[in-house]
């Protein structure tokens, strides 16, 4: 037998064992994978959910990161589970996470779903967002429950989220009675501090424009900026959380009405010192008092503590190194250079209490310019109170 021959049969027999090598992981993985996407794969008994919006969920589209974590709250409700839900970094592939189960539900915008066979993308309706999910079966529980998810109450839902005050959100008209996603949150807070509801919402809004996921780069989050020491203080175990976030805030306000009442003439100057500390800080302000107090002015009377810095440094809080932002009617001060500023779109949506933050204060030498921090204080009591009047006159 000729040596051509013997390697022409070697070659003959070799192949289709290169082929079956090859090919059948394939078909085990094809096979098993369609095995998981059509068995019954349900749900833990807590559902891990990573919302990863990131920089698209932008103000003009609504409130999408606060939308979708109340509708995975309520479908983990439907399913007798717990939602365990937090913001995931778009920079990170969580499709192993998905695969292995470690996380339940991916949240992504709908434009931006893997384009892989083993995932199943389901998409709430009238969202710009999809739920990305393992198998076929758990996409089947997503559409059974959305099926049973009562009209009026998913209605209400997009009502509070995409038609609520938003003056970023152009063509799109505000549904009367709505002002934040959270009214109710907001009115059961601003009953435990003796507020007009309203007033509270100005608060929420010049913290956080009613964004769940705002975190300021002193580590403040939520809709109230708690920052983690405090937040921890008052039992917040999910900043992300809006029920936990306005509780802890508003038991955090109640703790500085106590502070500053014995100080303050009548109700509305109480507010006003509560609103700066909880701004900058109740140290801050009662150093703002005790030297007021030296220089014998009026302490019982915000704009008169705030008057023994002005008559020193007259330049105010919205002079020549500060800009009006775009919604004038909050007449919130935002700072040119501002390096978080990097969407068109959302210009004037630099966390309030990062901008009125007392780090801006601190000088060469580590030293704070008590002038400069009172300023930022008395520009957001100014903010808050002016978008309070602003949202008395909504209808």
């Amino acid at each position: 037998m000729g040596l051509r021959r013997v390697t022409k049969k070697f070659l003959w027999y070799l192949f289709p064992t290169i082929v079956v090598l090859f090919a059948a992981p394939l078909l085990v993985h094809w096979i098993n994978s369609s095995r998981n996407r059509n068995t019954e794969d349900p749900f833990k008994e807590n559902i891990k959910c990573a919302i990863a919006l990131g920089n698209f969920d932008r103000l003009s589209k609504g409130y999408l990161t606060g939308l979708n974590y109340e509708l995975l709250e309520l479908f983990a409700d439907s399913q007798h589970a717990r939602a365990e839900i937090f913001l995931a970094d778009t920079s990170t592939n969580w499709l192993d996470s998905l695969r292995l189960d470690s996380l339940s539900v991916l949240v992504v915008p709908a434009g931006s779903v893997p384009d892989k066979r083993e995932f199943i993308s389901f998409r709430p309706e009238e969202s710009e967002v999809a739920w990305v999910v393992r198998s076929r079966y758990r996409e089947g529980l997503l559409i059974k429950w959305m099926e049973i998810v009562p009209t009026d109450t998913y209605q209400n839902m997009l009502d509070r989220f995409l038609r609520c005050y938003n003056p970023f959100r152009k063509g799109v008209k505000r549904v009367p009675g709505i002002i934040s996603p959270y009214d109710e949150l907001i009115k059961a807070g601003a009953g435990e501090i003796g507020w007009d509801w309203k007033l509270l919402a100005a608060l929420v809004w010049s913290e956080s424009r009613f964004r769940i996921q705002a975190k300021s780069p002193t580590g403040a989050m939520g809709l109230m900026q708690m920052i983690p020491l405090t937040a921890g203080r008052y039992g917040v175990s999910s900043p992300l959380d809006p029920e936990e976030n306005i509780k802890a805030g508003c038991e955090y306000i109640n703790r500085l009405q106590r502070v500053f009442r014995d100080y303050a003439a009548n109700h509305d100057e109480l507010v006003k010192f509560t609103l700066a500390a909880y701004n900058g800080g109740e140290g801050r302000v009662m150093k703002y008092i005790d030297s007021a107090r030296v220089a014998g002015h009026d302490i019982s009377h915000w704009e008169s503590v705030c008057s023994i810095f002005t008559d020193d440094n007259p330049k105010t809080a919205d002079g020549p190194d500060m800009r009006l932002a775009a919604d004038s009617l909050s007449g919130l001060p935002v700072p040119e250079d501002s390096s978080a500023l990097t969407d068109p779109e959302d210009l004037t949506l630099e966390d309030s209490s990062f901008l009125y933050s007392v780090q801006d204060t601190t000088s060469a030498d580590g030293t704070i310019s008590s002038s400069k921090a009172n300023r930022q204080a008395r520009a957001y009591v100014r903010a808050v109170l002016e978008k309070y009047s602003f949202f008395k006159s909504l209808k």
